[in-house]
């Protein structure tokens, strides 16, 4: 997916949205996928849409620009969900996302998600770990954080 500034004709757009992605047979996965790569990242909403989403960035790029006609800062969001590593039981996604909205530099995130392969879920800590061992495995976690 690309979308960029209406009047873009160059490889230098003003305000771009750009998203790749996997496509699967299976439609909760699409689903999952959509609803992260369709969530606005300066306000968290969903569009459930992605041309929506890049809409309204670009035309909070086209309103900034309205305001600030001699600013040279232009507005770019990145996004590249993949798939980290598979199996027979899950699968492992990897979102990295880049935006860039103006100022000295841009937000880079990294998430990471597990979903099982029978219901589609996400699995969490709770769903492999008891209160105790996830309780434990913070303490061990704390440790090494505070070491290094």
């Amino acid at each position: 997916f690309y979308k960029t500034t209406p009047s873009c004709k160059t490889d230098s757009c003003e305000a771009y949205v750009k998203a790749f992605y996997p496509v699967f047979k299976v439609e909760a996965l699409n689903k999952f996928i959509t609803n992260i790569i369709t969530t606005l990242p300066y306000n968290g909403q969903p569009t459930r849409n992605l041309n929506l989403a890049a809409d309204s960035f670009i035309n909070d790029y086209l309103k900034f620009k309205k305001e600030f006609p001699d600013s040279p800062a232009g507005y770019a969001w990145d996004q590249n969900f993949r798939i980290a590593y598979q199996d027979k039981n899950f699968i492992n996604f990897a979102y990295q996302s880049y935006v860039y909205t103006g100022g000295a530099h841009g937000l880079e995130t990294i998430l990471y998600f597990n979903i099982s392969k029978k219901g589609y879920q996400i699995i969490q800590l709770k769903d492999i770990f008891d209160k105790d061992e996830r309780a434990q495995l913070n303490a061990i976690a704390e440790q090494i954080f505070r070491k290094q």
